[in-house]
């Protein structure tokens, strides 16, 4: 209803006798310009759906072969359970027995433990503050996780200096920690960690000593910063649920039936929350990009169609409005080549005006983008170069037809209504 206002307006304006002219084919300037900036801004939208589209999917493309920060496509099946049990120490020998029992499993080369995995679903770990001697006294506050032996090495987080968490470290109760290597170069800058102090929760408890430095990985999406990490050996009530990884020789997922029956053949009690191999892990922690990827890809998919057949329309009734004009032309020596070009050019004119206000107005669009974003700026220049070329080619296309049609006019024929 909306875009039928102005043509109906139009049509009761207009006087009878202009429809009643013989050979009457003239339209009016304002009609034109209409429809010029019609089509212009259906080719604008185009370009910024294009844009935003291209971003898109290079930036799922670049954190899909990115490193996390540990090993992403590996043979890994990742659990959160609950043990069910009535004692924090019944939960921690239901964990060490269900370990024992799954790494006797055909197939299975190791296990691990730790109260939280990256891209976790349940959260994205907890915090504590960090006291240095010398530092800030309100403390630092860094993101915290207790491990079990072989955490790091199962999920594939590089070791950078010194040792990991083993499992003496939790059966003595040792206070030590491993530290990411963003927490390394913010308290010890052009330091070894290994072997500084440090406490938590108060500048006067216990000290902790460091024991190892791990690379950065990545903890709740691919676009955020690196954050300081500690890691401690696991205690008994941090059991209660826990994140069980199993890393197999071949696909984790045909190892899951067997996996969940040794679970529960121990304790039918035991609450499975979660089981996913790390390939299905990783593809949920990126679906939010992947949707507003998909569906902005639609939208641009439309978006091109749409401007394809607002130039293909326009540049038809252009070329049936002035089919005697052409004829003239022809009759006069001019080259139908001619002819072809000059179609093509009032198109493709049409087609950069669009691309030109697309353009900008894509500048603060693409801003808009940037919390999706990974690998790549809003205003990446291969994304725009990209959405021009592509316009380019659907402007031409669209008025190829018409362009045909106009050369192939008969004079005579064209000539036989004057």
């Amino acid at each position: 209803l909306f875009f039928g206002v102005a043509p109906a307006w139009q049509a009761v304006r207009t006087a009878p006798a202009t429809f009643l002219k013989d050979g009457s084919r003239s339209t009016s300037t304002g009609s034109a310009w209409g429809r010029a900036a019609l089509v212009t801004a259906q080719v604008a939208i185009s370009v910024v759906l294009v844009v935003c589209a291209g971003l898109l999917v290079r930036s799922v493309i670049k954190a899909t072969t990115a490193n996390p920060g540990f090993d992403a496509h590996q043979n890994l099946l990742i659990m959160e359970i609950t043990p069910g049990t009535k004692t924090s120490e019944a939960d921690r020998q239901y964990v060490d027995e269900a370990r024992r029992r799954l790494e006797a499993l055909p197939g299975v080369q190791a296990t691990a433990v730790g109260m939280h995995i990256p891209f976790s679903l349940s959260g994205s770990g907890a915090t504590r503050k960090v006291f240095l001697t010398g530092g800030p006294d309100e403390g630092t506050v860094v993101h915290f996780d207790p491990v079990g032996d072989h955490y790091f090495d199962v999920l594939g987080t590089r070791l950078l200096r010194g040792r990991t968490i083993a499992a003496a470290d939790e059966q003595a109760g040792a206070r030590v920690t491993v530290v990411n290597r963003t927490m390394a170069q913010r308290f010890w800058p052009g330091q070894d960690p290994v072997g500084k102090l440090v406490r938590l929760d108060k500048a006067d408890s216990a000290p902790y000593q460091v024991i190892g430095e791990v690379e950065d990985a990545k903890n709740e999406d691919m676009v955020e910063d690196p954050i300081p990490c500690v890691f401690l050996p696991m205690r008994a009530d941090d059991y209660g649920e826990t994140v069980l990884m199993v890393k197999t020789a071949s696909e984790a997922g045909t190892l899951a039936p067997a996996v969940r029956r040794v679970l529960l053949d121990l304790n039918p009690n035991v609450d499975i929350i979660y089981l996913a191999t790390m390939r299905q892990h990783m593809k949920m922690a990126t679906t939010d990009e992947r949707f507003a990827t998909w569906l902005i890809v639609s939208l641009s998919g439309l978006g091109l169609l749409l401007a394809a057949v607002g130039l293909y329309g326009l540049t038809a009734f252009l070329v049936g409005r002035r089919t005697q004009e052409f004829g003239i032309r022809v009759a006069l020596g001019a080259q139908r080549g001619a002819i072809f070009t000059m179609v093509i050019r009032r198109a493709l004119g049409l087609t950069v005006a669009g691309v030109v206000v697309g353009a900008i107005a894509a500048i603060p669009a693409t801003s808009a983008l940037r919390a999706f974003l990974f690998g790549v700026t809003p205003h990446d220049a291969t994304a725009y170069f990209a959405a021009v070329v592509v316009l380019v080619i659907v402007g031409c296309v669209a008025a190829l037809v018409p362009a045909l049609r106009a050369t192939r006019v008969d004079p005579m024929v064209a000539l036989r209504y004057e």
